[in-house]
């Protein structure tokens, strides 16, 4: 890798602690999951500092910002959103937006060759519920958990299963077969893959990211 070459940042905000990822192409440089001593810390400005001093390289040597946009913890969202969109204000440079269904849906579905539900934890036994399929998100919802995933399913009766519910699920569709991913978070370094194809994403200010709560667009569709 030449010592000028552009990065990018990609930030796994939907959880405490953040994951951090600098990558060059389809190579990782630095990535904060595998820093035992950072695993503790729930600063995205001070995990992407560490990425910098590690590598070598300096925030002016981004060209392009990636974060998980939720839904996850609403004050992890928010922070780590507010973080990515700041940033790259001040560097003039693109922002891409992933969300957490793709992020757990699109390696799973790979992997299994079968749909994948991913849910989130929300309130009051309510969870965020998507399901991606023939790569992309097909539906997302909100609402009671179980009662949820069955309106997403449709007819499917073999599917993966990633995130909060996975245990829960399995016990509740025992007449499917279920594929457990074992991931209940994204993974930045699942986003170095997808950077490629999310050109058409890219956001300049005054476009910005805007969190995923229970009361944004994609859970109305269905209403």
């Amino acid at each position: 890798m030449s010592a000028t070459e552009k990065i990018s940042l990609s930030i796994e905000s939907s959880a405490l602690p953040y994951g951090v990822v600098l990558s060059a192409g389809s190579e990782i440089l630095f990535d904060s999951t595998q820093h035992t001593e950072l695993q503790t810390l729930k600063d995205a400005p001070a995990l992407a500092k560490h990425a910098f001093k590690a590598t070598g390289r300096k925030a002016s040597d981004l060209k392009r910002i990636a974060i998980n946009q939720g839904p996850g913890g609403t004050s992890a969202i928010r922070a780590g959103v507010a973080f990515a969109n700041s940033l790259a204000y001040s560097l003039g440079i693109p922002i891409i937006a992933v969300n957490t269904f793709e992020l757990l849906g699109a390696p799973a579905t790979a992997r299994y060759n079968c749909p994948t539900v991913v849910t989130v934890k929300s309130i009051k036994g309510n969870a965020y519920v998507g399901l991606y399929a023939d790569g992309a998100v097909q539906q997302t919802l909100y609402g009671p958990m179980e009662e949820t995933v069955r309106k997403a399913l449709g007819e499917h009766t073999t599917w993966a299963v990633a995130g909060a519910h996975r245990e829960q699920l399995i016990t509740a569709f025992p007449e499917h077969t279920i594929y457990d991913t074992g991931y209940k978070f994204g993974l930045a370094t699942d986003m170095v893959p997808m950077l490629p194809n999310l050109g058409s994403r890219e956001l300049r200010f005054p476009q910005f990211v805007v969190p995923i709560t229970e009361q944004s667009l994609m859970f109305k569709q269905g209403e």
